[in-house]
Parts: C-alpha cells; sequence; structure tokens
C-alpha cells in the first residue's frame, strides 16, 4: 500500500501525533473490551475463552489496521523501524572483540554489569514465582536455579554478539501460565465437563457477583448466585510454548516477517503497553488495598483477609509501599536511571529486617503480604520475608497427639418411608422412620460410644461420664420440622447406642428399696425439639423468600438447563419406575429419593429397575441439590442452611472451651441440606469432590475440638462417616488448609461473620414478613415506631425550634447588655459629642 507524500514538517508532525494517539487509545479500549466480554454471560463459552485468549492480538491486528485507513493512512503515522533479516545494525560485526578492549572500558562496564545481574536476578526470579503461584494448581516442581542458569547462558552470549540481553519475563509470565489453565466446573460435575480454559481464574456466564449486595454487617439482599463458575483444576505443564516463543522470535527476523512487523504502528504498541499497565494495575497489591479503603464495608466479602487487619496497619504498610516505588521512580527521572534495580534490591533487606520491627503482628503481615509461590517457600521467603511461608493463620501445622475436649456432632436421620418436598420452596411432607432407620442409628450411637465414650479410645472425652448419663455434660437438639418425627426418633434411637440401659441407673428410696429405670436401666436423655415456626437454626431455608427466588433463578440458569437437556433422553425413560411422579429435572430430588427408597423397601421394583439408573439418578440428584444448598460466595443466600446452623456450632465450641461449661457433647440431629451448605463453606467439598452431594441415611460429621499436648490453643478436626457406606470416621482436610487440624480461632473468626444468630436478621435476609416469627417482629417493630413518633408536625416542630433559637438569643443579648459588653446609642451620642467637641477646638484655633 503507498503512502501519500507527507505534508510539511510542523503540520505533518502534529497530524502523526494526534493520530498515534487515537491509535493508541483505540488498542487500548478494544483490550478491555474482549477482555471484559471474555468474562460476561454473553457468547458461548468457546467463543468467550477464544476472545480470553486471542482478545489482545485481535486488538493489535484491528489497531495496526485501522492506521491504513481512511485519513488515518494520509496522516501517515509512525511505524516500528527495522532493519535488515538477520543483521546486525549500524553495519557493525557480529561478534564484539572484546578481547581487543582497553582494560578501563572493562572497569567500566562492570557496575553496568552488576546492575543488569540485579535486574535479570529480580526480574526472572519475581516472575517466576507470579508464574508458579499458589493460585496455579502446577503439580511438576520449580525449576527456579535452572531457568536462570540458562539465562545467564544466553546472556553470556548476546553480550558475545552484541545484541540485547535476553529476558525470561515472556515465557515465565503469568499471562502465559493463565493460558494454560485446565478450568472445572463446580464439584459435582461430570469430568468430561473440565476443559481448557481461558486466562479468567473464575468464568462466570450468569453475573459477575463479585460483590456481595449484603452481609452479616449490613442491610439488603444476599447476593445472587452465579451458577457457572470455573475454577482452575490443572495446567498443562511443559515446555514446548516456551520454546515456541523463542522460536518466533527467530522467525519475525526474516525479511517477510520484518516488513510486517514495520507496519505496525508505534501508537499501537504505545497502547499495547498502557493495555498491560493498566491490566496489572488493577491486580496490583497496593491497588487491592487502597480499593479495599475505598469499598463500602458493607459490601466487602466477609472473608476478605484484610478485615482482619487493623486499618492503621494497612495504612502503613501502603505508605511503605508508596515510598519504595516513589523511591524506584524518581531515579529513573534523572541522570542515575539505569539504577533503578539498586532500589529494587534494597527493598529486600527492607522488607526482611526492617518492617518487621514496625507495629506489625505476625498474622497482619502474612495477609499484607500476600504470598505468591506458597508451594515453595524457601525460594519465597527470599523474595518476601519470613512472615510469607504463613499463607494464612489458616494453615497450621496438624496435631495428632492431643487429647479431645469435646465433640460437635451433625447427623442425618436413618432410614424413612416415602417423602416429597417441594422443589421450588422446599416444603416438607410428612413421613415414618423405618426399623431399618431405627438399627441405622442405634448402630452409630454405638459407633460414637466405641470413640468418645471408651477410655481406651484415643478419642476419649476424659471429662464425659461413660455410663450413667450426666444431662448437664450433653446438649441435645432435633429438628422437629420437616419429615414428620423421623428426626426426633432418629435422635432417640442414636442415644440409646451411645447410652446403652445401664442397672446403674436406679435410686434407693427411704424404705431401702433399689429401683432400676424400666427396660433394665433405660436412660432418658433430654433432647430440645427445635420448632421450626420458633427456631430458624435447623430449618432456616422454608419460607425464605430469597432462597426460592435463588433456587428458581438456578433452574433457568443456563447451566441447569444444559444439564437438563444432556439427560432428556434418560428422564424420558424413568416414568415407568416412578408411579406417576412428575418427570422434570426440576424434580430429580424427588425422583431419586422415590427411586432410592423403594430399591431398599421394595424387592420387585429393584428387580425390575435397570442397573445404572440408580446411581445416575443420585448423580443427578447431587447435581442438583449441591446447586440449590450451595453457593459460590461464602454470604451467599444458597448457603442458608449452613448460615442458620452455624449460631449452634460456635455456641458448643463456646461451652466445650469453657472449663466453667460442663458440655462436652453437643449432638444436631437435622436433614441432608446442612451437610451440603456446611461442606461447600468449609470448602471441604473443593478438595473432596466425593463431599459434593446428598449424604446418606445416618451419616455424621464429627467436628472433634482437640488440645495439643504440647499446649497452645485448641485446634479442630473435621471428621466425617457417609452412613453405613463408611465402616469409620474418616478425617477431611478443610479451609484450605495442608494439615487436618485448624486452630478452632480460625474456624469463629471465618465462619461468625457468616451465621445468622437471630430470627430478626433471617427475615431481613429472607425478605419476610408473615411467617416463623417474622409478622410479630414487624408488628413490633412498627408499634415502636408509632410510640416514638413525635406528637408534634415538622412544620410545628420548624416554628418551634425557630421560636426556641430566637429567646436564646433574646436572652444572651439581654445579659450582654446588662454586663455592659453591648451599649444601645450611646456609641452615637459619644461620637456625635467627639464630633462637636473637635467642631470646637478647630474653631479656636482658626480665632
Amino acid at each position: 500500500m503507498l503512502r501519500p507524500i507527507p505534508p510539511p514538517a510542523p503540520a505533518y508532525i502534529s497530524r502523526c501525533a494526534f493520530v498515534s494517539i487515537i491509535l493508541a487509545l483505540l488498542m487500548l479500549v478494544t483490550s478491555f473490551l474482549l477482555q471484559s466480554l471474555s468474562q460476561k454471560s454473553f457468547f458461548h463459552r468457546h467463543v468467550r475463552r477464544f476472545l480470553a485468549d486471542y482478545g489482545m492480538p485481535i486488538s493489535l491486528i484491528a489497531s495496526s489496521a485501522m492506521a491504513y485507513w481512511g485519513r488515518f493512512n494520509a496522516a501517515n503515522p509512525a511505524t516500528l523501524p527495522v532493519g535488515s533479516a538477520f543483521q546486525p545494525a549500524g553495519g557493525r560485526e557480529w561478534l564484539v572483540r572484546f578481547w581487543e578492549l582497553d582494560g578501563k572500558w572493562v572497569g567500566i562496564a562492570l557496575p553496568f554489569g552488576i546492575v543488569l545481574w540485579i535486574l535479570f536476578f529480580f526480574d526472572h526470579n519475581v516472575s517466576s514465582l507470579m508464574a508458579q503461584s499458589s493460585e496455579f494448581p502446577l503439580r511438576k516442581p520449580p525449576g527456579f536455579h535452572w531457568d536462570f542458569f540458562l539465562l545467564g547462558v544466553t546472556t553470556f552470549i548476546a553480550g558475545l554478539l552484541g545484541v540485547p540481553a535476553p529476558n525470561g519475563l515472556i515465557p515465565q509470565a503469568p499471562i502465559h501460565t493463565t493460558s494454560l489453565l485446565v478450568m472445572g466446573r463446580h464439584p459435582g460435575k461430570d469430568k468430561d465437563e473440565v476443559e481448557v480454559a481461558a486466562p479468567q481464574f473464575r468464568t462466570q456466564s450468569h453475573s459477575s457477583n463479585l460483590e456481595p449486595e449484603g452481609d452479616v454487617e449490613g442491610d439488603g439482599k444476599p447476593p445472587a448466585d452465579d451458577f457457572t463458575t470455573e475454577f482452575p483444576v490443572a495446567v498443562v505443564e511443559q515446555r514446548v510454548s516456551n520454546l515456541a516463543q523463542g522460536a518466533l522470535c527467530l522467525i519475525l527476523l526474516t525479511g517477510p516477517f520484518l516488513h510486517v512487523l514495520g507496519l505496525i504502528p508505534r501508537g499501537v504498541l504505545a497502547g499495547l503497553f498502557w493495555f498491560m499497565g493498566a491490566d496489572a494495575l488493577r491486580g496490583n497489591g497496593i491497588t487491592q488495598k487502597i480499593f479495599y479503603f475505598l469499598s463500602d464495608r458493607t459490601l466487602t466479602p466477609v472473608d476478605e483477609p484484610l478485615r482482619k487487619v487493623r486499618k492503621s496497619r494497612i495504612l502503613l504498610f501502603v505508605a511503605v509501599q508508596l515510598v519504595g516505588f516513589g523511591a524506584t521512580f524518581a531515579i529513573t527521572q534523572t541522570i542515575a536511571a539505569i539504577g533503578f534495580p539498586v532500589i529494587i534490591m534494597l527493598l529486600l533487606p527492607l522488607r526482611v529486617f526492617g518492617i518487621p520491627r514496625l507495629p506489625f503482628t505476625a498474622e497482619e503481615l502474612a495477609i499484607l503480604d500476600g504470598p505468591t509461590a506458597s508451594p515453595f517457600p524457601k525460594s519465597f521467603i527470599k523474595i518476601a520475608g519470613p512472615f510469607s511461608a504463613q499463607r494464612s493463620p489458616r494453615y497450621t501445622m496438624a496435631t495428632s497427639d492431643s487429647k479431645v475436649l469435646g465433640v460437635v456432632l451433625l447427623v442425618r436421620h436413618g432410614d424413612r418411608q416415602g417423602f416429597y418436598q417441594n422443589p421450588s420452596t422446599y416444603t416438607p411432607s410428612d413421613t415414618v422412620l423405618t426399623p431399618l432407620g431405627n438399627q441405622q442409628e442405634f448402630q452409630l450411637g454405638q459407633k460414637l460410644r466405641s470413640l468418645y465414650l471408651n477410655s481406651s479410645s484415643p478419642s476419649f472425652i476424659a471429662e464425659i461420664n461413660s455410663t450413667i448419663v450426666n444431662d448437664a455434660q450433653l446438649r441435645i437438639r432435633a429438628d422437629a420440622g420437616g419429615e414428620g418425627g423421623v428426626i426426633l426418633n432418629s435422635a432417640l434411637s442414636l442415644l440409646q447406642g451411645l447410652y446403652p440401659a445401664n442397672s446403674g441407673y436406679n435410686t434407693t428410696l427411704a424404705n431401702g428399696t433399689t429401683i432400676t429405670g424400666p427396660l433394665g436401666g433405660y436412660q432418658y436423655i433430654p433432647i430440645e425439639s427445635v420448632e421450626p415456626e420458633n427456631d430458624i437454626s435447623l430449618e432456616g431455608w422454608t419460607s425464605c423468600g430469597t432462597f426460592a427466588k435463588a433456587t428458581s433463578e438456578f433452574y433457568n440458569s443456563t447451566e441447569f438447563r444444559q444439564m437438563a437437556n444432556e439427560n432428556d433422553e434418560f428422564l424420558k425413560a424413568l416414568p415407568p419406575y416412578l408411579d406417576g411422579r412428575p418427570v422434570k429435572f426440576e424434580n430429580m430430588w424427588n425422583i431419586f429419593d422415590f427411586m432410592f427408597v423403594q430399591s431398599i423397601h421394595n424387592e420387585a421394583f429393584l428387580k425390575a429397575l435397570p442397573p445404572t439408573y440408580l446411581e445416575r439418578a443420585r448423580h443427578l440428584a447431587n447435581y442438583h441439590e449441591y446447586g440449590v444448598f450451595s453457593s459460590p460466595q461464602p454470604s451467599g443466600i444458597r448457603n442458608i442452611a449452613g448460615h442458620t446452623i452455624l449460631p449452634s456450632i460456635l455456641d458448643g465450641f463456646t461451652s466445650i472451651t469453657d472449663s466453667k461449661d460442663p458440655v462436652k457433647f453437643v449432638y444436631h440431629a437435622i436433614s441432608y441440606k446442612p451437610f451440603i451448605s456446611l461442606f461447600n463453606l468449609t470448602r471441604a467439598a473443593e478438595t473432596n469432590p466425593d463431599l459434593a452431594g446428598i449424604v446418606n441415611f445416618a451419616a455424621a460429621l464429627a467436628l472433634e475440638v482437640r488440645q495439643p499436648s504440647s499446649g497452645g490453643a485448641p485446634v479442630l478436626r473435621f471428621n466425617f462417616k457417609n452412613g453405613t457406606d463408611d465402616a469409620d470416621f474418616k478425617t477431611y482436610k478443610f479451609l484450605d488448609s495442608s494439615e487436618t487440624d485448624v486452630p478452632l480461632s480460625d474456624f469463629v473468626n471465618y465462619m461468625e461473620p457468616l451465621a445468622l444468630k437471630s430470627t430478626s436478621e433471617w427475615c431481613t435476609v429472607c425478605e419476610n414478613t408473615q411467617d416463623r416469627g417474622c409478622a410479630e417482629l414487624s408488628l413490633a417493630a412498627s408499634t415502636a415506631v408509632q410510640q416514638h413518633k413525635p406528637r408534634i408536625g415538622s412544620v410545628g416542630a420548624g416554628f418551634l425550634g425557630a421560636g426556641v433559637t430566637l429567646a436564646l438569643a433574646l436572652a444572651i443579648f439581654g445579659v450582654l447588655l446588662f454586663l455592659g459588653f453591648l451599649t444601645v446609642g450611646a456609641g452615637r451620642s459619644k461620637r456625635k459629642r467627639s464630633r462637636t467637641g473637635s467642631d470646637t477646638n478647630s474653631n479656636k484655633e482658626k480665632a
């Protein structure tokens, strides 16, 4: 394409500069636009991932093409200067004859070489740490030293050839790692749904949902949940793409490609660097801390780590960071600009030795540092200081040698007859516990007795009565709402196994007669029957308007509809086995439950049912229920079953750790729904996908409060037994901890802000003003407002206020007048007399 002859120099320069600025802005805006589209719900996910991977090259090509269109082409904007293919610049030789140089030039070059070494050491290692961050699920070990050695060899060769020194920042950039991420759907998805994803750590296709619209500290609705969030599950770990990038650099030095590079306007390259800088600035630690200060605290996620840091300490840390940035930037504006890597290197001893002397706690520094490569603590400590290995106070060493102080137990009821619940509101019907269910719970009680009431067991609760029950040491609560008396009766059966009949349960009368309890000393343990109309703790989802709305949104989500379509043929084959029940994917739980119960109690049904149908129905029901009762964000409304039971759990921990409180055993008899929410809130289901679904009958979660034998604060252990499928309890890791024991205080600090502690909070969150005590609370609130309503209108209050103000002003004026600080008319008379006297004296002088 031929360009027109440029106009005279001044006009040409101004037009060229103006067009270059437009092209830079076009490149910047287009790149951000394509990046934003890749994170929205528009288009198919493959299109979004294509935009995320190739949005920047597309923007560069499109912006460059604009330079050759219409008046832009006439302005002839400056392009990238290029030389000849594989030829050194300036007509010099390829090899630098350093042995012919005078010794003084070697000495002069030495400081600059040291500065270059510092720059490469810092750039390459920090970039490698970022590219191998803990955010990326890498499996292969790092190769920091080999990579740096290779960089040194290539830099030496580049020095001999007199070409610019190579840099490892391109293959070792985080953007390269994110392009190799393998993304997976929310726990509970099929394995074949795991796909290679764009560089978005979480791809959302319902709503961005980056900020909760309300939490325990604020008013308003809980956030609408995102239903198709993807998470990184693996990285394609290889060196081919790194090698390909290097090979492409050689290819671009050939004649045809050099010609293409020469067509790229400089303004477009400027826009490219603007975009890269602005995009990096958004995720910068300093920027994030500043945004935290500017954000509305009520809209800040409850699990935000900075909540645990004092604001004054955040400001101090940011101030130190800004001073370091200012010093680095300032030197680049001077003649000593080449020495800026030295300033960066000096910041390392400042962080390692200086910052810990400031008034920070170790926990605060661990959060403020925000470590990068937690799997490689030795390498990372060299960069960010000794506290960086403490990624979070939740990551602690497990305590295998410890004693159990007490346990908080959550148990699902045993086997029961057929049951139905509304798939939209989850309003339940009544049913009856079966003898099998009684036996399941009784055997679980025996198992718990062997663990916690047997003095030879390593989990024995030392201070608990193990034969004759001490009611003060137990706290038993049972959901008396849905499923009739199934849950309450299950609790009775479990307690029979936990504290069996004992002839020692007797009393001696005054006449010397000994009376043993009925049935050989049957022990009656008090159970608190939790009625849903009076207490929301064990059944927080019923009559909750926002939960029903979130359920409806889930049913209407693209992901849910896609899952329904993929299993449409299977659903169409089920009517012969469902006894007339609706065959809709929204009704999947009821479909599975009917098939499951019938397969246990109906021999003819079990023989007629195809072998794979029950397991497939279970899989779909697990997906269905996990989607309904879990939210990607901890404060999400679909975690309501966990939010409402948390206060009871936390109260149990408080009692167990209080030496003055006798409670050692806290037992909640519940349905399956709180399990799903709690497994999601504790993130146990993320690392253990088998927990992301419906727990079996008589499933039990035992949260053991343990005291390390070495002393220190109590820790918490997460043990789970999935009904009769598991012979014993299994210990699971939770809260992203690398160990099985987590400090109890960390669990409490994380969960307490999520807990709905009162019915009034629940009424607000669920937007309910009629049911479960909300009507009474609304009436009481309106009555209080009426009682405190002023008896005078707003207009009357205005006049009254004005009158009082005027009276007060007059009173003050009178006091000042009485004391002589103010006079009325005297000043004027004195001035008049003064003027008269002056005139008289003047006349006398004239005379």
